[in-house]
């Protein structure tokens, strides 16, 4: 398909339909196997837009009327090939507002919308052949979601390989129950703290820590490293325990892509081709570039 028009239908509305997130537009590359999204959010509360002459120094305001909201977007690409099981490869254009959270849960719930439109898409024949009572292959439901992660960042890998680690804590959530005797307290999670022996080699340390306390995500769900980097500056590294992914941006890896000719708008209404073209090449590179 070329650029198809999906904003009549695939969008989510928030805060009281202040907020919109929606799908403009999507391309399939069949040549690189690659689909792109352009994805948008419109929203109420953003201030007016603002332009200033550079000569005269004067500002105007672009007021928005009532049924109007400011407007971002975004590319999204991804790789339909598996980069492993269940795990496609994608690179996300940075804007603010359509952070890698607030995506995929538009995704997912346009799956759910999908799904409960239309469950026999959404289904598959009994592995073991069995049959309803007129005969037919029994089929079975699912419900498929998505979540996009990031690769922990060239800095970060460096700056734990090269720095000091003070500690490393798993956080295991429970059941709140009370505290002791007390009528108000109650106990909501425990706390594992670990160390690091000093002999250990540090080249591929952060996969090293991953590797070790991934075997106990069945207990423990976020982890937080506190480390000092070379020049001597603190950070707190909290991190997803099943996955490895970090909770802060900036921590993830990204590229910054330079001379785009024409500069982009804030938003489009379509697939901007001269910056698809940028992030298909990007991301033929694969995470290690």
């Amino acid at each position: 398909m070329a650029g198809t028009d999906t904003s009549k239908n695939a969008f989510h509305v928030l805060q009281d339909e202040k907020v919109i997130y929606q799908i403009n537009d999507a391309r399939l590359n069949n040549t690189q196997d690659k689909i792109t999204l352009q994805i948008s959010v419109i929203d109420k509360l953003m201030p007016d837009a603002a332009y200033a002459d550079m000569q005269t120094r004067v500002t105007t305001v672009m007021k928005k009327t009532a049924q109007q909201g400011g407007n971002l977007s975004a590319h999204l690409v991804i790789n339909i090939d598996p980069y492993k099981a269940n795990t496609h490869l994608c690179l996300l254009e940075g804007v603010r507002r359509l952070n890698a959270t607030s995506i995929y849960r538009l995704l997912n719930r346009l799956i759910r919308d999908a799904h409960q439109t239309d469950n026999m898409r959404f289904s598959y024949p009994d592995p073991g052949g069995a049959k309803t009572r007129d005969g037919a292959p029994k089929r079975h439901s699912y419900l498929p979601l998505v979540r996009l992660n990031g690769h922990p960042s060239p800095t970060l890998i460096r700056d734990l390989e090269n720095g000091d680690i003070r500690n490393i804590k798993l956080t295991k959530t429970k059941e709140a129950t009370a505290f002791s005797d007390s009528e108000f307290l109650t106990e909501e999670s425990y706390e594992l703290t670990l160390g690091i022996k000093p002999e250990v080699d540090r080249k591929g340390l952060f996969a090293k820590i991953l590797g070790a306390v991934t075997k106990h995500k069945d207990d423990y769900k976020t982890g937080r490293i506190a480390f000092t980097d070379q020049n001597r500056n603190n950070h707190n590294l909290e991190f997803d325990v099943e996955t490895g992914e970090p909770a802060s941006e900036d921590f993830i890896k990204y590229t910054t892509l330079r001379k785009i000719n024409p500069p982009l708008a804030d938003a489009s209404p379509t697939i901007v081709g001269h910056m698809e073209a940028e992030m298909l090449a990007l991301l033929a590179v694969g995470p290690g570039a």
